[in-house]
């Protein structure tokens, strides 16, 4: 591809990196979800995992040092709550 890309003068391509959570907000909501009721988890439908993933988005909702953790440039200890929730919400 950047053979190609390099012999197109027409073309600009910019690299992305793969995870960059201060471009994205939205992956430090990820990172907390894929280690609370996402993470070890054998979903036994897609309507199992849509349920825990409108829960744990429900559970950050309420708790507003999780996004405030989540955003580019958070306060030096937002990052270190607690991300437990409740083993109700990891179907258990």
């Amino acid at each position: 591809m950047r053979a190609f890309i390099n012999t197109q003068d027409w073309i600009t391509a910019h690299h992305l990196p793969s995870y960059a959570p201060g471009l994205n907000p939205v992956e430090g909501t990820w990172s907390i979800l894929r280690r609370t009721t996402q993470a070890n988890i054998a979903f036994t439908d897609p309507e199992h995992l849509n349920r825990l993933l409108r829960l744990g988005l429900r559970q950050i909702q309420y708790r507003s040092h999780l996004i405030d953790g989540c955003s580019p440039e958070p306060d030096s200890h937002s990052r270190h709550h607690d991300y437990k929730l409740s083993n109700h919400a990891r179907g258990r």
